[in-house]
């Protein structure tokens, strides 16, 4: 569980690279995998990478990813039965990713 944490921390700064290598826009996506404009496929960030490896990591291809031009987040089942959310707000919570942001 910690590795999985510490990859979607990972997962924020790389977020960040994307935005402002991108017209200052996190891109558009409603899932972890495809689309010309998911931020967590595409770019030159690293962000493909860190999903690749939370979904090896938990086991499990059930992350939850969400991105607006101006929001996104993301959130990894981990081996408690809980999930471990990040969002473009900084938080960094137990939960799971909806509509671009973390429960608080």
């Amino acid at each position: 569980d910690a590795r999985i944490q510490a990859e979607l921390q990972q997962l924020k700064s790389q977020m960040e690279l994307y935005y402002t290598s991108n017209d200052n826009g996190y891109g558009s996506a409603s899932n972890c995998d495809n689309g010309a404009t998911n931020p967590f496929v595409t770019g030159t960030n690293n962000a493909s990478t860190l999903i690749t490896g939370l979904e090896t990591d938990n086991g499990s291809a059930n992350l939850s990813c969400f991105a607006s031009s101006d929001a996104w987040a993301v959130s990894s089942p981990l081996s408690t039965g809980m999930s471990w959310c990040v969002d473009s707000n900084g938080r960094s919570a137990s939960g799971t990713a909806t509509a671009y942001t973390c429960p608080n």
